[in-house]
């Protein structure tokens, strides 16, 4: 089991953390695991213990642009940071931004992965981007929606579900609101490049490098 500490510094309650905590587990322990085969895991608001991961309620973001990103600590266990109040001038809830940030770290721990289409792109591992502005809600708290894996597959199994709330209809689609980052073969030297945008930020703090 992957346990999450979390810390709360940010105008969010002690109650509103744990409920975000709450639904966030049963998200990635029900819905992700089942999807992408990850561990079960536990999202907790608990003092840092080693080996864990950490996601943090900050106020105000220390990115430029930046809802929420995840980054590596020290220990190489993800960190998530989640910037309520730009989330909040921004118009999207602090929880769906949690969300969309465990998912991807579920998914990518250290954005190294990158899945091929059968044409010429490597498109990265980041499942909560295609579909980020679709969300539903658990126990009353929202969650954003994410791909599976199918979204990645150019040859998806007949009736393959492509995102969680089944808003996307094909492989490598990007709704309105989503976002996509690839790496072409066919034109390497452009390096990691864009499709569509991000709510609240564009390009994303852990954007990767022409060499990941």
């Amino acid at each position: 089991m992957i346990h999450v500490s979390v810390a709360n510094r940010s105008s969010l309650s002690a109650s509103e953390v744990d409920a975000i905590c709450g639904a966030l587990s049963i998200q990635a322990t029900q819905h992700i695991a089942r999807d992408w085969g990850t561990a079960a895991v536990e999202v907790v608001r608990r003092p840092f213990q080693a080996g864990d991961w950490r996601l943090l309620f900050l106020e105000n973001s220390d990115q430029a642009g930046a809802l929420g990103y995840h980054d590596d600590l020290a220990n190489g266990k993800p960190v998530m940071k989640v910037f309520v109040k730009t989330c909040e001038e921004d118009g999207v809830s602090a929880s769906a931004c949690a969300s969309h940030e465990l998912a991807e770290a579920l998914a990518d721990p250290y954005l190294t992965t990158a899945n091929f289409d059968g044409k010429s792109r490597f498109w990265a591992t980041e499942i909560g981007d295609p579909s980020q502005s679709s969300t539903y809600t658990i126990n009353g708290v929202e969650v954003q929606d994410y791909v599976t894996p199918h979204w990645f597959n150019p040859n998806p199994p007949k009736g393959a579900r492509f995102d969680y709330t089944g808003k996307i209809t094909k492989p490598f689609e990007v709704p309105n609101g989503g976002y996509a980052q690839f790496l072409d073969l066919s034109n390497p030297s452009k390096g990691w490049q864009d499709i569509g945008f991000e709510l609240g930020a564009d390009p994303r703090p852990e954007k990767r490098s022409a060499s990941a």
